[in-house]
């Protein structure tokens, strides 16, 4: 009876361990955890928010264009719309039970120096207090990618080459009547930017 109970002891010990283990050993890219109440405004209001910040930092004002679809219009240059129909073009992913967020991605392939300028964001996001943290440490020297993890369950990632640079932001899920993942139930709001873009004669583009 004594060997039955050892054995068994033994067997939820190494079970126990093995959990440990799996728990410990996490990927090293995270989504963004924690859920809040923030309505789909406040959603593209931080995005627009991070990329800013981050546009800034890099010391690069022109040049960015919205890395979305068959069409990529700017986030900063002469035409102000665009802006705009970019972020009223955002609708959430699902990332849950009745919850979404939002994932923009802006890159640029003007800069002189895209290597240089994601060193400085990357500073920038430290001397913020936020910890960075990289996905292959390395090619921090030809191919940077850091990830930075906010408290409040976003994320801002940006990865550089010799030919140019793309930021991406994720907004922390978010479950609530004013936001409504893409494929849930329900009709799909109209996409005022692709409208837009066909009155322009330009085109369409794909919010995917």
């Amino acid at each position: 009876m004594m060997g039955i109970q050892l054995r068994v002891s033994l067997a939820l010990l190494c079970g126990a361990l093995l959990l440990m283990g799996c728990v410990q050993d996490r990927p090293i890219v995270s989504m963004p955890g924690g859920r809040n109440s923030m309505t789909l405004e406040e959603q593209r209001e931080w995005v627009a928010e991070h990329l800013d910040a981050a546009v800034t930092a890099s010391n690069i004002s022109s040049g960015w264009t919205w890395k979305g679809g068959a069409v990529e219009p700017l986030w900063t240059g002469a035409i102000d719309e665009d802006r705009s129909m970019i972020l009223e073009s955002l609708f959430p992913n699902n990332c849950g039970d009745n919850a979404g967020r939002l994932d923009m991605s802006l890159k640029n392939t003007d800069a002189e120096d895209p290597l240089a300028a994601t060193a400085r964001v990357r500073e920038f996001w430290e001397s913020e207090g936020h910890a960075v943290r990289d996905l292959y440490a390395t090619h921090n020297d030809i191919e940077p990618y850091f990830i930075v993890d906010f408290e409040d369950g976003g994320s801002f990632s940006m990865q550089a080459g010799a030919t140019g640079m793309t930021m991406s932001v994720h907004t922390a899920c978010a479950a609530g009547a004013m936001v409504r993942p893409r494929g849930s139930s329900g009709d799909d709001p109209a996409n005022p930017f692709a409208e837009e873009l066909e009155r322009r004669g330009e085109g369409t583009a794909s919010v995917d």
